[in-house]
Order: C-alpha cells, then structure tokens, then sequence
C-alpha cells in the first residue's frame, strides 16, 4: 500500500480583535502553503475541533477582507484565484472555482464583522487549517493555538520619589 502524508502547512496564525469569553471577534488568519490548489481543491478552517467551542454566525462572503493569494465570491466568475465559501457552525470551507488555481504562497484571510463568538470558558483553543485535493483528501494541514481570557484589570501603586539636587550642592530625596 502507498503511504500518504500530509505536508504541513507554515507560518500560521490566527489573530482575535477580541480574546474577551463570549465575545464577537474577527479573526486574522495567516499561512504559506507549499502546493497550489486549483479546482475544487479547498482550504478548511476547524474553530476548536476538540470541543466546537466557538460559534460561526451568518457569516457572508463581504465579511471575508484582506485576503492575499486569493479573492473569495458568492459565485464563481471570470477571475483566475477564485474561491467560494461555505460554512458551519465551527468550519469554513473555501473552495477553489473550476478552472482556477491559487498559487503555492502566503495565504492571509480576515473573517470580520464580528461574526465569530469566543467560548464562555476561558482556555487556550485549537485553531485548525487544512487544504485538500478535491474537496477529499487531507494535502497540507496545520493547527494554531488562541488564548480566550476573561476581562483583565490592572491596577497598581506607585510610591513617589523626589530626587533633587539643591543649589547649595546636596542632594535630596523626598518620599
């Protein structure tokens, strides 16, 4: 029997605006793949595959910004690095339009608009991407850890000194 491995995927990240528990956030997505994809192949984004902690919520296709290495649509159309979307309450599956490819290279993705809710426990959480080669087959995957944290509050208390020279040469210190 052949043996299959998939190739990790590099440089990936997944940047919150909000970290905050049961918070609304963007999420910033960033990788290199090293195979390009072309039609039908998908990029598959897992929010917490261990426990479907985070909620995907009417999620569109105009939330999707900063995108590099490709241009996600409603419906496939003339262009050469097309992807349409497609989404659950914890994936997002982009799939690569017929005839086009998407090079090999970096990949940055923002899913805006707030359409992403944190779990209400705090914990670090699983952040999975993955191609595949035909919408089937596992090709590059890679997993990414966030931090999701209660409200932080930092307070502190400062003692002040003074220190001062007088013009009779001595130095002083106030406290």
């Amino acid at each position: 029997l052949p043996f299959v491995q998939a190739a990790a995927l590099t440089d990936i990240s997944d940047a919150l605006s909000d970290s905050d528990l049961s918070a609304t956030s963007d999420h910033a997505w960033e990788f290199t793949t090293i195979a390009a994809l072309d039609q039908n192949d998908t990029i598959v984004f897992t929010l917490d595959p261990d426990s479907s902690a985070f909620t995907i919520n009417n999620l569109a296709v105009t939330d999707v910004t900063g995108e590099s290495g490709l241009n996600v649509v409603a419906a496939c159309g003339g262009g050469t690095d097309e992807l349409t979307m497609a989404t659950t309450t914890t994936t997002i599956t982009l799939t690569v339009c017929a005839g086009d490819i998407i090079p090999a290279g970096a990949i940055a993705p923002t899913f805006d608009n707030a359409r992403i809710t944190n779990p209400g426990t705090a914990g670090s959480r699983v952040m999975r991407v993955r191609t595949t080669n035909d919408g089937v087959t596992t090709r590059d995957a890679a997993d990414t850890r966030v931090a999701i944290i209660d409200d932080v509050t930092v307070t502190a208390s400062v003692n002040t000194i003074f220190i001062f020279t007088s013009d009779n040469g001595g130095l002083h210190v106030l406290e």
